[in-house]
């Protein structure tokens, strides 16, 4: 084994894992082992200065490494500890998110369409419970991404429905070209929390939880 084989091993399987030795302690060990290998070296066979020079150059690489992991790991925990303080500051917000449901409970409903591509036109279908539709609208040319719409909650003929839920749907057309349609339902930020890989996120009002990267537009 050579004798930055024997570092390694020394440190403890890759320089991925996180490792308490510090820079200092690795350079430490590794002069000991090297002038151990060389005070035990074969007298007919000696180490020449390219060898030593080489294992050094391998020391460096292993300690660059190491400080890079380490530097990494603060830049992470800096960043993760900025996105929740602006996670936080977005309790009470109201925010898009992909959904269909809609609640109406008397006043009008902000909810809205994540488009892939501009498109001509769009019609805005709002169903009952029961699959029947209560509500049609057109919306015209539409722009590529988050698109905010509002339901008034009235009818075909004009008349407000009763209270309650209701599913949005929507078709639209680039050309004569069919577009897919994303509909986005509008929520409150109630808290912020942090998932298993420690990344923010949002609780919603009647959504459950989301991450930051899936709110499409802010209300």
């Amino acid at each position: 084994m050579t004798t930055i084989a024997a570092l390694q091993g020394t440190l403890g399987t890759s320089t991925a894992t996180t490792s308490t030795t510090s820079a200092a302690d690795a350079q430490d060990r590794f002069l000991k082992l090297l002038v151990t290998q060389m005070q035990n070296q074969d007298p007919l066979n000696p180490m020449d200065n390219s060898q030593v020079t080489t294992q050094l150059a391998q020391l460096d690489t292993v300690t660059g490494i190491e400080q890079l992991n380490k530097t990494l790991g603060q830049m992470a925990a800096s960043s993760a500890a900025q996105q929740s303080l602006q996670a936080a500051m977005l309790v009470g917000r109201n925010v898009l998110v992909a959904g269909n449901q809609l609640s109406f409970s008397g006043q009008p409903v902000s909810f809205g369409v994540d488009l892939p591509q501009s498109v001509d036109r769009m019609t805005i279908n709002i169903s009952d419970s029961k699959g029947n539709v209560v509500g049609s609208f057109q919306t015209g040319a539409q722009p590529q991404g988050a698109t905010t719409l509002q339901w008034d909650g009235k009818d075909a003929s004009g008349k407000v429905v009763p209270s309650g839920a209701y599913v949005a749907s929507a078709t639209a057309f680039s050309g004569s070209t069919a577009v897919t349609v994303t509909p986005l339902v509008g929520a409150t930020v109630q808290s912020v929390g942090s998932a298993a890989d420690g990344s923010a996120q949002l609780q919603l009002s009647g959504m459950g939880n989301v991450g930051i990267a899936d709110i499409k537009r802010f209300l």
